[in-house]
């Protein structure tokens, strides 16, 4: 099916795909900064999938993640290989990683979740698993 992906200038980042295509009005109220091409065929996966890069869809990559294993209580969980200028969501926040690496703890037993975040990359979930001391 035709259709027209809306996305981001700045990062390539895919925020939209629509069917039937963009008209000529849709694109002249497109905001400033978004992008937008027309595609012979949508791909299922799109919008998580792909990433824009010269107007043209690009597959993204994985990640190169390195998460430590479980840790006891207090002890800090670790996750290396983060891409700079990620964005990633934590238990009780979000921050954006520029050093390439997150460290954490909790004094509460438990499976945490931390979503990374970074175009041109696929974004992935890892867990913090925390241990009773």
């Amino acid at each position: 099916m035709k259709g027209s992906v809306i996305y981001s200038n700045n990062s390539g980042e895919i925020l939209e795909v629509c069917a039937p295509p963009l008209s000529s009005k849709d694109i002249a109220r497109l905001e400033p900064g978004l992008g937008f091409i027309h595609v012979e065929s949508i791909a299922d996966d799109f919008l998580d999938g792909f990433y824009i890069d010269n107007d043209v869809p690009t597959p993204k990559a994985l990640m190169s993640l390195s998460v430590s294993g479980p840790v006891v209580a207090g002890d800090d969980w670790v996750v290396t290989g983060i891409p700079t200028g990620a964005t990633v969501k934590y238990p009780g926040g979000e921050i954006v990683v520029n050093d390439g690496y997150v460290s954490w703890s909790s004094l509460e037993p438990g499976r945490y979740p931390f979503e990374i975040k970074s175009v041109p990359y696929i974004t992935e979930v890892v867990y913090a698993e925390i241990t009773s001391a």
